[in-house]
């Protein structure tokens, strides 16, 4: 509604103009110069208010894309590292099935009690290394705003604006007053310091399924079978 009256108070003075003599058919219009490429450049309009597109000044940066590549790398490396355990315990439970046809019921629980013990801890140590893979890429966005604070204040003062604004707050903007590319340039100069790369082999597992311990103190008595298997610890996505 602002733009239409906007628009509508522009209309009345133009109207009141004389309006401009149409050009001669026969004289063939002037072409205008176009502009190379090169020199196409999108400036921003100067305003009180500007906006910022955090997750794609964290994405496209240098530090942004080290970081992400990292973690993915990782939370791949992980899968793959569950997928090899998982195998493990598959064989191990099909053996312990087995056994337990030949085995009297007080003979096979402390076998079940001990196998189920293990796949616990390979779960709570797999979950962990998911954690940290999601703690690690965390640290290192929250190192990276706390690095672009000032490079922030810099572009504010010089684009003249009092304020940044959250991208996804605005419901409608002009793209001049965002100030995401030019963000993203000047961090780039600035955060050299990048995460490392992504390593080259998987996270270093724990040793492979032992054969079933001695029975555990707790255990049950009642011929129970194993519990479930290992479950693949949901590794941590980059996000968008």
């Amino acid at each position: 509604m602002a733009a239409l009256l906007l628009l509508g108070g522009l209309a009345l003075p133009l109207a009141a103009q004389e309006a401009p003599a149409a050009p001669d058919p026969a004289t063939p219009a002037e072409p205008s110069p176009a502009t190379p490429p090169e020199e196409r450049q999108v400036t921003m309009l100067p305003s009180p208010l500007v906006t910022l597109d955090q997750d794609r000044f964290f994405k496209d940066s240098l530090y942004g894309k080290a970081a992400l590549a990292r973690a993915e790398a990782d939370a791949n490396a992980l899968s793959a590292e569950n997928r090899k355990l998982e195998a493990a315990l598959e064989a191990e439970e099909k053996d312990l099935t087995e056994r337990r046809a030949t085995l009297k019921p007080e003979a096979f629980a402390p076998l079940a009690a001990a196998f189920d013990a293990k796949v616990e801890a390979i779960r709570t140590a797999q979950e962990a290394k998911s954690r940290s893979i999601t703690r690690r890429l965390e640290d290192e966005r929250h190192a990276f705003f706390e690095a672009a604070v000032p490079v922030l204040g810099d572009l504010l003062r010089d684009t003249g604006a009092v304020a940044i604004l959250a991208d996804n707050a605005i419901i409608l903007s002009l793209s001049a007053v965002d100030m995401t590319d030019e963000a993203v340039a000047r961090i780039d100069k600035v955060l050299t310091d990048l995460p490392p790369d992504p390593p080259g082999d998987a996270p270093s597992a724990p040793a492979e399924p032992a054969a079933p311990g001695p029975a555990v103190p707790d255990a049950p008595q009642d011929g129970t079978a194993p519990g479930p298997l290992l479950p693949a610890p949901e590794a941590p996505a980059p996000k968008p």
